[in-house]
């Protein structure tokens, strides 16, 4: 499912850098994200949680509404979510992580019926957290928390631009 805003598509100040947008209270989502920063040796990637202030701007620019409680990647000013979030994070990363793409074949809805089982036992499975993730050394800045921030990486955040 991509959430877009029906306005005329510009390209982010990012260069089409995507920007992973998680779960900061999921354990499981923490633990990715840490992979994810290992893994994008090319350091494309962008990272917000949907609970600080840059993610919830950024789901307001998008048309992301509070029912999707897990991973969304904008990219290209759109907004992607469940599996094909999780696909186009695998194809940001590029090879070999990119052959995920394969699974398009599979039906949107099987893909993302499977998607949204793991997201809803995500907490019984791994835990919650108390706080969101801090970022490392070496991550701050990769790691968007203000709408400032956001204005900086993408310009203006004003869902109505």
């Amino acid at each position: 499912m991509c959430h877009e805003t029906g306005r005329m598509t510009t390209r982010s100040q990012t260069d089409g850098r995507p920007i992973v947008l998680f779960d900061g209270l999921c354990a499981f989502c923490d633990g990715m994200v840490g992979l994810l920063l290992r893994l994008d040796r090319r350091r494309r990637l962008l990272f917000a949680s949907l609970q600080s202030e840059a993610g919830m701007a950024l789901r307001t620019r998008h048309g992301v509404g509070h029912e999707i409680d897990s991973v969304v990647l904008v990219i290209d000013d759109r907004a992607l979510v469940h599996s094909d979030a999780a696909i186009g994070i695998a194809r940001a990363l590029g090879f070999p992580w990119s052959l995920a793409v394969v699974l398009l074949v599979v039906p949107r809805r099987v893909r993302d019926w499977a998607y949204r089982l793991f997201a809803r036992h995500r907490y019984r499975l791994f835990g919650r957290l108390d706080a969101c993730r801090l970022p490392g050394e070496g991550e701050s800045s990769r790691v968007l928390e203000s709408v400032e921030e956001v204005r900086a990486a993408i310009g203006p955040v004003d869902p109505a631009r």
